[in-house]
């Protein structure tokens, strides 16, 4: 099946979907089912969501740095949004906020105290406040939980919203 997928894929770049069509068409209808089963997959997944997706507008940078003792790991666990996962294309995501949002935490090479964590957003709203607003309220108390936990965990964070100015990808 997998050579099928691969097919399309190439045939795809090479600019002709009406290749693609017809190599669809000419297969049985359990091969179709599975072929576009697999598609769906791949066009769901957060792995293989890129800018033809959708394009994030705001980012936010956080520097933060853990108390003495405590593991990334530990504050990872805590950190994590306080809700029940979602599944999409057979993978595990938390469904937190109300926008298509992509987390990156990023740990420096020669210091395992001070971490970054970057977050890509789209924003519909004219402004963050209208965005964090939009939660509901379980999960706004959630979060104080969470925050807690976070403050018995960390020494110090600082936050900053960006705008995003350019996206681009430069590999496939």
């Amino acid at each position: 099946m997998n050579e099928i997928i691969e097919a399309f894929i190439n045939s795809y770049k090479e600019g002709s979907a009406d290749i693609v069509w017809d190599k669809f068409l000419s297969l049985t209808e359990n091969e179709k089912k599975k072929v576009f089963s697999k598609l769906l997959d791949v066009a769901a997944s957060p792995k293989n969501t890129n800018k033809a997706v959708i394009t994030p507008n705001v980012a936010s940078v956080i520097k933060r740095k853990l108390r003495p003792g405590v593991e990334f790991n530990k504050w990872y666990e805590a950190w994590l949004p306080p809700v029940k996962p979602a599944n999409i294309a057979n993978e595990v995501v938390r469904d937190y906020f109300p926008v298509p949002t992509r987390v990156v935490n990023l740990l420096p090479i020669n210091n395992e105290d001070e971490f970054l964590t970057i977050g890509f957003v789209y924003n519909p709203f004219d402004n963050m406040e209208e965005l964090l607003n939009t939660r509901p309220k379980e999960l706004k108390e959630s979060e104080l939980e969470c925050r807690a936990v976070n403050e018995d965990l960390l020494a110090d964070s600082e936050v900053s919203f960006y705008t995003i100015i350019s996206d681009d990808i430069f590999g496939l």
